[in-house]
């Protein structure tokens, strides 16, 4: 995506890829019983437009000072053929130094990590997507619809002083470049669905992860909450990094099938 709005529309699954391309600092995550960081990650599908349009008001495109050149290459990466173009990255890098900001951390110490982490995503996402067309997975009209309408009344409720036309032109997209993210990101969607499993929790697996919540919370010196009440936000941070494995392993395996030249 190398328009800020249309990032936002795959927010959810850009966040599971950085996760995926962190390798081994997947598993320093692993146990972490943020129960607010939880409840927030149930909300991302459908804040993440929102949420990316207000920082990407006057930040659509890369910052100052950066452009293709500055990395001496016009293209960064290919993918079985297919170029990953060096404007790409360096917007791609805005947002995740977007994300990395959200978080309290110190983007200048990290610039090597956030360009790696940028090229990471781009490259996954690529890889899912020509997976995704070979496997003949496609998205009907009628979804399309559905999910535009759905972005539509989003940015109806947030720029409720503007046309949704006006927006998309703020972000330099139109509808049309919208439809067709949104149709492959069902696409990618649907792929994704059918090459992992529905995960399952176990109730020993919340008690521990509930005694872990017990020792951070205690540590941190604020109020431990009782097991029922936090139970549905354990289940779910269990979920997702039952989730977020199965990708990991599907886009490690899927990129050893692939032709990947890192020019950068």
């Amino acid at each position: 995506m190398k328009k800020l709005l249309l990032a936002g529309i795959l927010v959810l699954l850009t966040a599971i890829v950085v996760a995926c391309s962190s390798g081994e600092e997947d598993g320093q995550d692993d146990n972490s019983t943020d129960t607010e960081g939880t409840e927030e990650n149930e909300n991302t599908e459908e804040e993440g437009t929102e949420g990316e349009s207000d920082e990407g008001g006057e930040g659509d495109s890369a910052e100052e000072g950066d452009s293709a050149s500055e990395l001496d290459v016009e293209v960064v990466a290919t993918v079985n053929g297919k170029e990953i173009q060096a404007e790409e990255l360096l917007e791609n890098e805005q947002m995740v130094k977007q994300n990395y900001q959200s978080m309290g951390m110190n983007v200048e110490e990290r610039s090597d990590e956030i360009r790696k982490s940028a090229l990471d995503q781009l490259i996954n996402t690529e890889v899912i997507k020509q997976n995704a067309k070979d496997a003949g997975i496609e998205a009907s009209d009628e979804e399309v619809d559905e999910e535009y309408d759905k972005l539509v009344q989003q940015l109806e409720e947030q720029y409720e002083d503007q046309d949704v036309s006006e927006v998309f032109e703020q972000f330099e997209t139109s509808e049309e470049e919208v439809r067709e993210d949104l149709r492959n990101q069902l696409v990618t969607d649907k792929f994704i669905d059918q090459n992992t499993e529905e995960v399952e929790v176990t109730e020993e697996e919340l008690e521990e992860q509930y005694a872990t919540y017990e020792e951070q919370m205690s540590q941190a010196e604020q109020e431990v909450q009782d097991f029922e009440q936090v139970k549905p936000q354990l289940e779910q941070q269990l979920i997702q990094q039952k989730e977020g494995k199965q990708l990991q392993k599907l886009i490690e395996d899927l990129k050893e099938e692939s032709d990947i030249e890192i020019m950068i």
